[in-house]
């Protein structure tokens, strides 16, 4: 969620924002279930970003770079860099490609990632050091299409391969994913 937005002379965007930063919940894992992991609770993060969008020749591109902390300290902090092409927008209907790289701090990734001594004990895994570092690589394609006057469809379709420390953990058992979403907005 934007919570300001400043436009410089350059034409990016300069802004903060509020975000939701996902849990964990062991029941939504067998693997975790197994080894008797405990519930990550969900927090909220404030953070950075800048954007600009530009043309190469008739394709849009957008950049965008965000930087944002949990707030409980303990968590850490990430970083993603996302670059978007538009490669659609025909008759309301309007597509693009992705990219986007992501990094967490060692808080962070230890966090989603690690396993602790006390977490070795209770689970029965080894103990894991997860570093700070590049956490994943994600590309997809994203659009709308004009539904109404002011209602748009949303849609998504991505694929995430796991990176460095975060890959790398004896927890992850997938290191790609496959995601799809739609929603509906309201345009004012």
């Amino acid at each position: 969620m934007d919570c300001s937005r400043v436009l410089s002379r350059s034409g990016v965007v300069f802004g903060g924002h509020l975000a939701y930063e996902e849990g964990r919940i062991t029941e939504d894992s067998a693997f975790l279930k197994a080894h008797r992991f405990e519930d990550l609770r969900a927090s909220a993060s404030l953070g950075l970003h800048a954007e600009g969008d530009w043309t190469i020749g008739p394709v849009p591109l957008n950049a965008l770079l965000r930087y944002r902390r949990d707030i409980e300290s303990n968590n850490g902090a990430q970083a993603d860099l996302r670059m978007t092409a538009g490669i659609l927008d025909w008759h309301g209907l309007r597509a693009g490609w992705f990219a986007q790289l992501s990094w967490g701090d060692a808080k962070s990734t230890q966090r989603y990632f690690g396993i602790s001594a006390q977490q070795s004990v209770s689970t029965g895994l080894a103990p894991y050091n997860a570093g700070a570092g590049m956490r994943s690589l994600q590309t997809g394609l994203v659009g709308d299409v004009d539904l109404a006057r002011h209602w748009i469809a949303l849609w998504g379709l991505s694929l995430q391969q796991g990176q460095g420390d975060a890959s790398d953990s004896p927890i992850v058992q997938q290191h790609t994913t496959w995601s799809a979403n739609a929603g509906v907005a309201y345009r004012f």
